[in-house]
């Protein structure tokens, strides 16, 4: 057991980082979706301003 130690280790950190980079890129995701959605309904606001 003890001969495989490092690698269980090595492997353990990996997938560790794998699930963090995954949770802050879908994050990341949502933050751009909410302001990408944001942008637009303020641009929609200001054209129906501006028709009326």
């Amino acid at each position: 057991m003890n001969d495989f130690f490092p690698i269980i280790l090595i492997e353990v950190i990996i997938t560790f980082g794998g699930v963090l980079f995954l949770y802050w890129w879908s994050m990341r995701d949502i933050r751009l979706w909410k302001e990408k959605k944001r942008d637009k309904q303020k641009k929609n606001k200001q054209e129906r301003i501006s028709r009326s």
